[in-house]
């Protein structure tokens, strides 16, 4: 329950400024998240579950004698935010002192702004938002007789406020709206039962394609009645965007500094060395208006950038916060993340893609004269992203002279992320992005696929 003694956004950020000065601290970070969300779940055209809320959190850093502090509250009253202080001050007597912390400045440079908060979604109807939902189900049980059931069909939305403050004189504040579509589509045939996911995403409320969402997730699941295993081959592959994206995640594991400097990334020592094919280019861009994770700047407060990861198959850059930058003697990637006000910031992504290439995801289709189009991967979570090995079963559809044949189920592709990206031979135009991880379709050369 909220305290009544809680203070707005600004105020508290003001007060909290004013207590760490009577303090007499003299280095410090505030960083203050507000959220509002609604979810909708429908089921069988009734609503199943409707949950609004709004919360906020503080969080604090600050430097006494080299030594770093953190701590945090969801509390913004007065006398919470006192408690505050005083905890990141006992908290850092326990941490040694490092010269390495440092609080980001201001950016003389104006920083444009990037188009991705709808000021209409608050006052939208929540009946609106409930048909948009029943909307989703309707579209995916109308597109085919064995589309039996859905499971979880559901609209989401989220606003958030961030406020960064830093006793080096840096104030930043901007936000974000982003709407979310999803759902599992039941396709049935006799005894055989296929189920498949889709999603899609827009900061704008009318750009959420939400019949398109339905659509899709019935389609995927309807051709897949029938799947079962097939043969071990070895074959050429074309990997779809959410597939791909999600063996690029294990990839990008392995470009935080953080890692390298912990020894626990198979990347270390391999700046300037090829790690991939020549058709493959990744970015971190989190200014990219495209991808959901996009914001201006990151949980320091650096301004967000573009930082070219790998640039033709070659090792180009690490992602750095400041800490780690300092540390390995670069500059800050704009790459600090927060998971939350509870715990402190740490290297992370921000939107994390391979470069789209010119042909669209079907043309790399049409190249194959014989191999398999892979649209799910399982397992995926238990990579290893120290050293990037992986073995995932695959779901897909086998590729005869071009054109997409039957579904394929139970067969698995094992091997190392950085050696496949190596065999990749074209990229599709297709982006799509599933979080942080953003990624076209990928054609790949011969891998081997184990099968029955």
């Amino acid at each position: 329950m909220k305290n009544p003694a809680s203070l707005a956004p600004a105020e508290a950020m003001d007060y909290a400024c004013k207590a760490l000065s009577a303090g007499g601290i003299g280095a410090w970070e505030l960083f203050l998240h507000q959220e509002q969300t609604l979810n909708v779940e429908v089921k069988d055209r009734a609503v199943e579950s409707l949950e609004g809320a709004r919360h906020a959190g503080m969080a604090l850093r600050l430097i006494e004698s080299g030594r770093m502090g953190f701590s945090y509250t969801s509390d913004l009253s007065p006398a919470a935010l006192e408690e505050l202080v005083a905890r990141a001050r006992a908290a850092g007597r326990e941490v040694s002192p490092d010269p390495l912390f440092s609080f980001a400045e201001p950016d003389p440079a104006p920083m444009s702004q990037l188009a991705i908060h709808d000021s209409s979604l608050a006052g939208r109807p929540e009946s609106d938002k409930i048909a948009r939902a029943a909307a989703l189900e309707s579209a995916a049980l109308a597109f085919d007789p064995r589309l039996k059931r859905v499971r979880k069909a559901e609209y989401s939305e989220t606003e958030d406020e961030v406020y960064l403050w830093t006793s080096e004189g840096l104030q930043r504040r901007d936000r974000r709206t982003l709407c979310l579509a999803s759902l599992g589509a039941v396709a049935e045939s006799g005894s055989d039962s296929q189920i498949a996911w889709e999603l899609d995403f827009s900061h704008w409320y009318d750009k959420l394609d939400i019949a398109s969402v339905g659509r899709r997730a019935a389609a995927k699941a309807v051709g897949l009645l029938g799947a079962g295993p097939v043969p071990s081959r070895r074959c050429p592959i074309v990997l779809e965007p959410e597939p791909a994206a999600e063996l690029l995640g294990v990839l990008a594991e392995a470009a935080s500094a953080e890692a390298v400097v912990k020894n626990r990334s198979w990347l270390a020592g391999k700046l300037g060395q090829r790690v991939a094919s020549p058709a493959v280019t990744i970015l971190d861009d989190g200014r990219f208006e495209d991808a959901p994770d996009c914001f201006p700047f990151d949980g320091e407060g650096e301004r967000s950038r573009r930082t070219v990861v790998v640039e033709d198959g070659r090792l180009d850059s690490f992602l750095f916060d400041r800490y780690r930058g300092r540390q390995m003697g670069a500059a800050s990637t704009g790459n600090s993340r927060r998971e939350s006000w509870t715990v402190p910031p740490q290297v992370g992504t921000s939107c994390f893609f391979i470069r789209p290439g010119r042909e669209e995801g079907r043309a790399l289709v049409g190249q194959l004269s014989r191999g398999v189009l892979v649209e799910q991967l399982l397992g995926i979570h238990l990579a290893d992203a120290v050293t990037g090995e992986f073995s995932v079963g695959c779901v897909g559809h086998l590729v005869e002279r071009g054109e997409r044949g039957a579904p394929v189920t139970g067969v698995v592709l094992s091997g190392q992320v950085g050696k496949l990206f190596n065999r990749v031979e074209a990229v599709g135009s297709d982006l799509r992005f599933f979080g942080e991880m953003g990624s076209p379709s990928l054609l790949i050369g011969k891998v081997a696929l184990s099968g029955k």
